[in-house]
């Protein structure tokens, strides 16, 4: 969860913290928008001298490769579909004039990303080919 913004001295409103989204891919993304959980944009007066709301911290993002999904699946009887990501953002929100939102976290379990991915995704991601044992 991101965290919301503080409010100025003057009653100017924080923005929203981000949310959380966990997505569970069996077989194929195909994503050719956006996966979001920015944080909001504080509020601020028209000629930004007086301060204004912290912008919200962005939120989590998660995503699950099943074993049968990653292109690098080892199995020779599974075939290997190609993974589209598209653009993943958490990022903090903005305020009207300072006090920018920390951006949140992002996750990738079972693909393996390339460069060309990581370009579309912000903060960069943590990933690994196997999800982490909760023993």
């Amino acid at each position: 969860f991101g965290s919301g913004g503080g409010s100025s001295s003057d009653g100017l409103e924080g923005g929203r913290g981000g949310g959380i989204i966990h997505i569970i891919i069996q077989q194929q993304l195909i994503n050719h928008g956006l996966i979001r959980a920015n944080g909001g944009f504080g509020d601020g007066d028209s000629d930004g001298l007086d301060g204004g709301g912290g912008g919200g911290s962005g939120g989590s993002i998660l995503l699950e490769f099943s074993s049968s999904s990653s292109p690098i699946s080892t199995s020779s009887s599974t075939p290997s579909l190609p993974q589209t990501l598209g653009s993943i953002t958490c990022r903090g929100g903005r305020p009207r004039c300072n006090n920018f939102g920390g951006h949140g976290r992002i996750a990738i379990y079972g693909l393996s990303l390339t460069s060309q991915d990581i370009q579309h995704i912000t903060p960069t991601p943590f990933h690994q080919l196997h999800k982490p044992s909760h023993t």
